[in-house]
């Protein structure tokens, strides 16, 4: 799934660049996105922690697992997982941990939407550096979604690899 987000976010871009188009507008409307995904996630979150809470199996495997991971990262540390949990997750699965570990919401949508604009910098630079040395739209989106498929076959054969060697 994160293989075909890029793919996609790397030919939208470049189509974008290419056509013309107003690149601060396709960064608002990342911005907006981005922050309706987190505030979904966020509010799912809390929803079903607080549903779930009175269950006997939800304290006794997940309930305990938040407070073990809670302890061990402490004040500073959530940020830092949330930050890097934007940078890896979707947004709003990242802001649905977020609920989990009981960050309050400003800092979800901050330390998401950080982590999140990382990501988005290093796929705006990747898609202008592409539309700068290819100047074919066809060419460029092709060599795209092939280094995109590459890239996921390469790391499927690694992950079978340390499979078969366990």
């Amino acid at each position: 799934m994160l293989v075909q987000e890029l793919a996609l976010t790397e030919a939208t871009l470049i189509f974008v660049y290419h056509s013309g188009f107003n690149l601060w507008m396709v960064h608002a409307i990342w911005l907006a996105a981005t922050i309706i995904d987190i505030t979904i996630g966020f509010y799912v979150g809390r929803y079903l922690k607080n549903r779930l809470a009175g269950f006997k199996w939800f304290n006794a495997t997940i309930g305990k697992w938040s407070v073990k991971f809670k302890g061990y990262v402490g004040q500073g540390g959530k940020a830092l997982a949330l930050v890097l949990l934007g940078l890896f997750l979707f947004p709003y699965f990242a802001a649905f941990l977020a609920a989990w570990f009981d960050v309050d919401f400003t800092k979800a949508i901050i330390f998401v939407s950080l982590g999140n604009l990382v990501w988005y910098l290093f796929v705006l630079g990747t898609a202008l550096g592409i539309n700068f040395l290819v100047p074919n739209i066809k060419l460029a989106i092709t060599l795209v979604i092939l280094a995109v498929v590459i890239i996921d076959v390469f790391s499927r054969l690694m992950r079978k690899r340390s499979i078969i060697r366990e």
